[in-house]
């Protein structure tokens, strides 16, 4: 922790633009269900205390620039009330798919989860849904010799210390953003592999069905309102199954193309926008979904662990991050403590 202070103390002194910290071999930030980044931690990462301690540093270092990782943003979770889910819900049903919101809202499961869902993972009689597998999209791979040479006009060299190829001109205001004035945020390795996507001869980039993230495999029951929207929903793609004839791609999912095959990701998130300018509703995430969700089953009243059950986390500290309560009890509350600290005053 004390090499990442004096780096970025370092660094601070004459940076325009936010540091890549993956330099830092000290400071490997990773997330708990990526089985993955296990063997990188850094001594002591052993909690999220470690890293709000390390994000703390950073942030007190580069006060002074005015610059913050653009990247922890995305950690901002901005849930939707009761009133503006039902909003949404209202625009949604006249849409096609119209339960895969529902679900969403009910379950709090993910993108991949909700476009992953299959038939086989639904009972229609008892409710009960098993959405222990995510559909997602093989990552490419280099099909030609030499991987380097291959993407090497796509290579993006680490600019020098002192670089003189992207320089501020006196008229730009601080925060100028021109990609021709400003130093790669992430640069190429040396030995770089990438770009297998630009390959002639790319491998990969099939969709497949893969386990969800953590270890728990929830079984988990929908709201019985939610189960005549199912039905309803299996009847309409029977539907069009019929009318695709040899066209039709039998996936199984729940939440298909008029063709069968799954939902694009791309697609699915331009949908979620447009519901929301059409609700008339703030702009969010598609994962903050997945929060409003657990917002809501706080709001009314139900256990942390049982969220915790219910969104799949692992640690309880995770899911009080997804519950963010707006509910009059939390008014109530915060009207009958004022009551007892300056009543007494008043009278």
């Amino acid at each position: 922790m004390e090499d990442l202070r004096r780096g970025v103390e370092e660094l601070a002194e004459h940076v325009t633009e936010f540091p890549n910290f993956q330099d830092f071999q000290d400071f490997q930030v990773f997330q708990a269900h990526n089985a993955l980044m296990q063997g990188l931690r850094a001594p002591g990462a052993e909690d999220l205390s470690y890293y709000l301690r390390a994000r703390e540093i950073i942030e007190h270092a580069m006060a002074p620039t005015g610059l913050r990782p653009a990247g922890w943003e995305c950690y901002l979770a901005n849930p939707y009330d009761l009133e503006e889910a039902q909003k949404i819900l209202e625009v949604a049903k006249h849409r096609r798919n119209a339960a895969r919101w529902s679900v969403a809202l009910a379950l709090g499961i993910r993108q991949g989860e909700a476009i992953g869902l299959r038939w086989s993972d639904i009972d229609l009689d008892t409710g009960e849904i098993r959405p222990w597998f995510q559909l997602q999209k093989a990552a490419w791979k280099h099909g030609c010799a030499d991987p380097y040479a291959c993407g090497a006009r796509f290579h993006r060299p680490k600019c020098p210390k002192r670089c003189r190829t992207h320089v501020h001109e006196p008229k730009c205001p601080k925060d100028c953003r021109k990609p021709s004035h400003r130093c790669l945020a992430r640069p190429c390795p040396k030995d770089c592999a990438g770009h297998a996507h630009r390959c002639p001869k790319r491998q990969g980039g099939e969709l497949q069905f893969r386990m969800r993230k953590g270890r728990k495999k929830p079984i988990l029951i929908c709201p019985p309102e939610l189960l005549p929207q199912l039905r309803e929903q299996f009847a309409t793609q029977q539907r069009e199954r019929t009318r695709a004839g040899d066209r039709w791609e039998d996936w199984g999912v729940v939440f298909s193309q008029r063709n069968g095959r799954p939902l694009d990701r791309t697609e699915d998130w331009k949908a979620w926008k447009a519901l929301l300018r059409r609700a008339g509703v703030h702009d969010g995430r598609l994962h903050d979904v997945r929060h409003t969700a657990g917002s809501l089953l706080a709001a009314q009243g139900v256990h942390i662990r049982v969220i915790q059950e219910i969104l799949g986390h692992s640690r309880v500290t995770t899911t009080e991050r997804y519950t963010v309560v707006r509910s009059p009890l939390v008014q109530d509350a915060g009207e009958r403590l004022g009551t007892a600290l300056w009543s007494a005053e008043e009278s």
